[in-house]
């Protein structure tokens, strides 16, 4: 897992987002620039190449979890739930 910042650790901590699901999103996730970091998400195509992987039964365990965005750069900046 990539460092985390304090403030990421807190976050991370406070809405219930695992390293695990983090490292997900940032193993499988589509990124775009945004504000001078990279911003990590799973898209459709990230979540079918996710499913392909973990097959269905261990996607199906984290499947509800992900929909979570990853902010980084040199390591992760924050977490948060995505709400679009």
């Amino acid at each position: 897992m990539n460092n985390l910042t304090q403030h990421a650790q807190i976050r991370s901590q406070q809405r219930g987002i695992s390293p695990y699901i983090m490292e997900l999103v940032l193993d499988y996730g589509s990124c775009k620039r945004s504000h001078g970091a990279d911003v990590y998400y799973l898209d459709k195509r990230d979540r079918h190449a996710l499913k392909r992987d973990l097959g269905r039964k261990g996607y199906s365990r984290v499947e509800d979890q992900l929909n979570i965005y990853v902010v980084a750069d040199t390591c992760v900046i924050t977490v948060a739930h995505r709400t679009k």
